[in-house]
C-alpha cells in the first residue's frame, strides 16, 4: 500500500480521511507562487497549511516535509495525523 508521500510524488496528490473528515494534500498556485497545501474538505473547505516549492523543481520529498513538519491549528504536526492508524488513504483507478 501507496504511503500519502509516495501518492502525492506519483499522483501529484493524495486524498484521505481522519477521524470521520475527508483532507487533501495537492500542488496549488496563487499569485505566481506555488505550494503544497493541505486542506480539510469537510465540512467546509479550509486550507489548513501550506509549504512552498519552485515550479521548476517540481514538489520533492523535501517540500512534503516541510509541509508534514508544519503544526495544525489544534497544536499537532501534520506528521502526526498521517502516522496515525487512523488514516484512510483514497485510492484511484489509473
Amino acid at each position: 500500500m501507496k504511503t500519502v508521500v509516495e501518492t502525492i510524488l506519483s499522483d501529484g496528490f493524495a486524498e484521505f480521511s481522519y477521524r470521520g473528515e475527508k483532507y487533501l494534500i495537492q500542488p496549488e498556485s496563487n499569485k505566481g507562487c506555488h505550494y503544497l497545501g493541505l486542506w480539510r474538505l469537510t465540512p467546509k473547505a479550509v486550507c489548513l497549511c501550506r509549504a512552498g516549492f519552485d515550479i521548476f523543481d517540481g514538489v520533492s520529498e523535501e517540500t512534503a516535509g516541510e509541509l508534514f513538519g508544519q503544526r495544525l491549528p489544534d497544536g499537532r504536526r501534520v506528521r502526526d495525523m498521517l502516522q496515525s492508524p487512523e488514516i484512510i488513504l483514497t485510492v484511484r483507478d489509473p
